[in-house]
């Protein structure tokens, strides 16, 4: 005989538990613990399967430790956020994203000052010739575009949590065969910076990717031909009491000995291409067509010419190279009057 399970008293019930099921198994979907460890409400309740905001929920697929999505390494709220291992980068992982090495600057105007706002040109690689007659050691200069990416906090100009005091970058070169020395490390630090980049903004800076040390260190590895010098380039700062640093900004360069001083169009100075001495300055008049890029050292990216001075040092005459050559003398060498183009 069935006993009325609403006639039990507290303690039978308990122990009779079983054989008083409900009607419903258990409440249905809305019902008893989820065996899949959500808390009390079943696949498709409030808090959802596997945890406080499981699929479905706020953070997105894996709940508050979710991990690889949701809010993690500053994704998004939807399932799938931003960073490939959220939970491996859950110590700092907004850290890491906050400052973003965004492109090479592309500078112009008299003043040359890297702007803050990343410009419509920009560069993906860069060349840098070791072999100006004056015998200089030209470094290679890298204005970029820096950003921010985190929110702002809400507060007021002086009150806003989520500055970036950017204090420096960190450069790695690489190349093939090259045997790095103290004078000339294959992973060195800037010189200080103290730059305020504010919330979702950019601001303008500059550093040398290839120091003049480095140019001397690998001088003797292009005279035979050019070599591409690779820079990873990671931008180090202060997010309150936390250091943060970007993902590196990989940035080739084509190191070479004469690359820059070679193909030149105008015909009356092709007799002084790379590696004929360079003419007088005096032997040559107009406007020089190849001074290099006039917001960088004389040898990146840009054809330069350099010519003589003949100057006297204690009584004995000597050239010295002048990069780039401004022409001095009656001959011309206009492009217009050679028959170059």
């Amino acid at each position: 005989m069935r006993i009325p399970c609403a006639r039990l008293g507290l303690a039978s019930l308990l122990l009779l538990l079983v054989a008083c099921p409900s009607r419903d198994n258990g409440g249905g979907t809305g019902g008893s613990r989820d065996a899949s460890g959500g808390s009390f409400v079943g696949v498709g309740g409030t808090l959802g399967g596997g945890g406080m905001a499981g699929s479905g929920g706020k953070l997105g697929s894996g709940g508050s430790d979710g991990g690889s999505s949701g809010s993690q390494a500053g994704g998004s709220s939807d399932a799938g956020g931003g960073a490939t291992d959220g939970a491996s980068q859950a110590i700092d992982a907004d850290a890491y994203t906050a400052l973003q090495i965004v492109q090479a600057q592309v500078l112009s105007g008299g003043d040359c000052a890297v702007p803050s706002a990343p410009t419509s040109k920009y560069r993906s690689s860069g060349m840098l010739d070791l072999a100006l007659p004056d015998g200089s050691a030209p470094a290679y200069f890298l204005p970029v575009a820096i950003a921010n990416n985190l929110d702002s906090s809400g507060g007021t100009p002086a009150t806003e949590m989520n500055n970036v005091a950017l204090t420096h970058f960190t450069v790695e070169l690489s190349a093939p065969n090259v045997e790095w020395q103290s004078a000339c490390p294959a992973t060195f630090d800037t010189p200080e910076v103290a730059v305020l980049v504010a919330p979702r903004a950019t601001a303008g800076v500059s550093l040398n990717a290839i120091t003049p040390s480095h140019a001397r260190c690998l001088l003797p590895y292009v005279t035979a031909g050019p070599l591409t010098v690779t820079a990873r380039i990671s931008a180090k700062g202060r997010h309150g009491g936390t250091s943060v640093a970007s993902p590196p900004f990989v940035y080739p360069i084509k190191v070479c000995a004469g690359c820059l001083q070679q193909g030149y169009s105008d015909l009356a100075l092709k007799p002084y291409q790379y590696p004929a001495a360079p003419p007088l300055c005096s032997a040559l008049s107009g406007v020089n067509p190849y001074t290099g890029d006039p917001c960088a050292p004389p040898g990146q990216d840009a054809q330069i010419l350099c010519c003589a001075l003949s100057i006297t040092t204690g009584g004995v005459p000597k050239d010295v190279a002048s990069c780039p050559g401004v022409f001095s003398g009656t001959t011309s060498t206009d492009a217009a009057a050679s028959g170059g183009h």
